[in-house]
């Protein structure tokens, strides 16, 4: 049957607010519960009801009979509801707006220099509702320095950026971990000591306050005979202690995973810690800590006979003794490489995520997850996190929310070689997924890492 006019103006008002609400970038959820506002107008009907429509056909109003709705309209002079819905619905995206800005805000500009500025690392004080991002900065093509800034919770940054080290040496790679039983930071890095065939890398640390102000000086974690490069840092505050991880390099071809405990003040406790050093190739580690059973649990990407890398993990415990051997995370006979690690610090457990490249006879690259309990015991399967298209997805990350009991997963999005977007998706406790492939950043220019 011909739809009347007063019923093709309702499915075109409808239609656009659809469109608005997709413009506007707001979460699928968000969107379709406006819409479903929109199309229902229930307080507006009953509001109308008691006051222009007769009492025999109010019982009709929340009818989802397109029909009755016109009709409905068409009796509760039309304009003045259209006007006081319209009024309803943006004041509703604009509550979204205001309880959720950094999801539809422009991009805020942290630190902005002439120089190479790169390879940030946040951590957040939640007590103080801020975060101190480290990265690199390029003092000369050969020396790059590490700073800080801190950053309030709407992203804005707090006072001015400041020095962790910058010395002679080039230092690169730095990681900054908050423990909260004692109120400060600590920062982690790799320093490259010596010139020519003589150099190596390093691992150095050093504490800094929350307020910004250093805390005593910056201190050697490792100086072994070879290479150390890519460390990360977990705090423990149940004991007031860190975990540090790392490569040693024996070679550019076999790799080992070190770590080392440091008390608070950045002193060594223990030996040397050697979490995998087969003969196999170990790369890119991640670490993290569990509160519920005060296990460590470190991840790295391990080649493989047929010269491809899986995802390998090991459970440590408080004394950095191992809970067991090492085990295989996710296994293919394509590249499965650098994993990332977030713990449920409400009911344990961690979620283990990577760079995928199982499709595509190795040429797919997509993110992928893994759920494992305290022990290191599969939950469960592999399963995909951002998969549909071509495009591909690079350099994942995640982080465990405790307030909703969810994880945040983000990712580099290619929409081509010379724009990288970022792009995110939430994970429920249980590895259901909520949302997929939201955007964070996609202006024209590439952001990466």
């Amino acid at each position: 049957m011909k739809a009347t006019l007063a019923e093709r103006r309702v499915r075109k008002a409808t239609g656009l607010t659809s469109k608005i609400l997709k413009t506007a970038g707001l979460p699928v959820a968000i969107q379709v519960t406006l819409l479903s506002f929109f199309v229902n107008i229930k307080p507006v009907y009953k509001k109308c009801a008691l006051t222009s429509v007769p009492m025999s056909r109010s019982k009709h109003v929340l009818s989802t009979s397109l029909a009755e709705k016109v009709e409905f309209i068409d009796n509760c002079s039309g304009s003045k509801v259209m006007r006081t819905v319209l009024k309803i619905c943006l004041a509703i995206i604009f509550i979204c707006f205001m309880a959720c800005p950094l999801a539809w805000a422009d991009d805020v500009a942290i630190v902005t220099n002439d120089e190479d500025e790169k390879c940030p690392s946040l951590a957040y004080n939640p007590e103080a509702c801020e975060y101190l991002m480290v990265y690199e900065h390029e003092y000369s093509a050969s020396d790059n320095d590490i700073y800080a800034q801190r950053i309030a919770g709407d992203g804005t940054p707090v006072g001015s950026r400041f020095v962790i080290t910058n010395s002679d040496s080039d230092e690169n790679s730095p990681v900054v971990s908050f423990n909260q039983a004692i109120r400060e930071f600590i920062v982690i890095w790799q320093q490259l000591e010596g010139i020519g065939e003589f150099a190596q890398s390093d691992i150095w640390g050093r504490r800094v306050d929350v307020d910004g102000s250093l805390i005593g000086s910056a201190f050697a974690i490792s100086t072994l005979p070879l290479n150390d490069i890519l460390p990360v840092v977990c705090s423990n505050p149940e004991i007031s202690e860190y975990l540090v991880v790392w490569n040693y390099c024996h070679s550019d071809i076999n790799r080992d995973v070190y770590a080392q405990r440091l008390d608070l003040a950045g002193t060594k406790i223990g030996t040397l810690i050697k979490i995998a050093d087969s003969s196999r190739d170990e790369l890119s580690p991640d670490v993290g800590w569990c509160s519920t059973s005060q296990h460590y649990l470190t991840a790295w990407q391990e080649k493989q006979s047929n010269g491809h890398y899986n995802i390998y993990g090991r459970i440590n415990q408080t004394d950095g003794t191992a809970f067991d051997s090492e085990f295989a995370i996710a296994t293919w006979d394509q590249d499965l490489i650098k994993p990332k690690i977030a713990c449920n610090q409400n009911s344990g457990g961690f979620l283990v995520v990577w760079e995928d490249h199982r499709w595509g006879w190795g040429a797919a690259r997509d993110i992928y997850g893994q759920l494992l309990d305290d022990s290191g015991n599969h939950l469960g399967g592999n399963f995909a996190i951002s998969w549909d298209g071509d495009n591909d997805r690079e350099n994942p990350a995640v982080a465990y929310n405790v307030t909703v009991g969810e994880y945040l997963v983000a990712w580099e999005y290619e929409n081509s070689a010379t724009d990288h977007d970022i792009y995110c998706g939430r994970i429920d406790r249980n590895g259901i997924l909520r949302e997929t492939d939201l955007t964070i950043s996609s202006p024209v220019s590439s952001e990466t890492h």
